[in-house]
């Protein structure tokens, strides 16, 4: 598997770790920038792009799950592969839960899977962001449309209103989203619209 154009941040303390870890990036065609602390690497995410960060939990400034949130924090949008020596299996789940991509385990980890990670999580990063600009680009033809555009539960119960509803029927939007859709019709028609 290759990683050709991918760029790999390394956030790992340990020389020998670093070592093995930037040869077999390397090797697989991915360029990377290794730093020693969690304060490095958010420094360098601020200044230049990165596909991936390798983030090792226990570094000089921050240690444990801690690191992870900090790091997802002030970077959001970089998906984050823990690389770290703790073969804990509910730390894995939180620490994927508090926004890691994946969680490998130093010791059980060869070349092909960390490659694979590396992989998966930069496919993933990417295809996100891909769906977020696909989402403002509809919301923004929604919010912008004159069109009446509302979402309903079966029930009638009001999701969503697009802003064209106050423009154009002068009820404020907090209003009717919550409220029931039925709650606009005649009486005498009800009977008609309800499913």
């Amino acid at each position: 598997m290759n990683l050709d154009g991918i760029r790999v941040l390394l956030v790992e303390d340990n020389p020998g770790d670093a070592r093995l870890f930037t040869e077999l990036v390397r090797d697989a065609g991915a360029g990377l920038v290794q730093v020693d602390r969690l304060s490095a690497a958010l420094d360098r995410l601020r200044r230049e792009p990165f596909d991936v960060m390798l983030l090792d939990l226990s570094l000089p400034d921050a240690d444990g799950l801690a690191t992870l949130i900090r790091a997802h924090a002030e970077a959001p949008k970089i998906p984050i592969v823990v690389l770290t020596g703790h073969d804990d299996e509910a730390l894995a789940v939180r620490a994927v839960r508090a926004g890691a991509q994946d969680y490998l385990v130093k010791g059980r980890l060869d070349g092909d899977l960390l490659v694979r990670s590396i992989r998966y999580a930069s496919e993933r990063g990417r295809t996100i962001e891909a769906l977020e600009r696909r989402e403002e680009h509809y919301r923004s033809l929604i919010e912008n449309s004159m069109d009446l555009i509302s979402i309903l539960n079966l029930d009638g119960t009001i999701r969503y209103v697009s802003p064209s509803h106050e423009r154009m029927l002068g009820y404020p939007l907090d209003e009717l989203v919550g409220g029931n859709a039925l709650s606009f019709v005649h009486p005498q028609d009800k009977s008609r619209v309800q499913m």
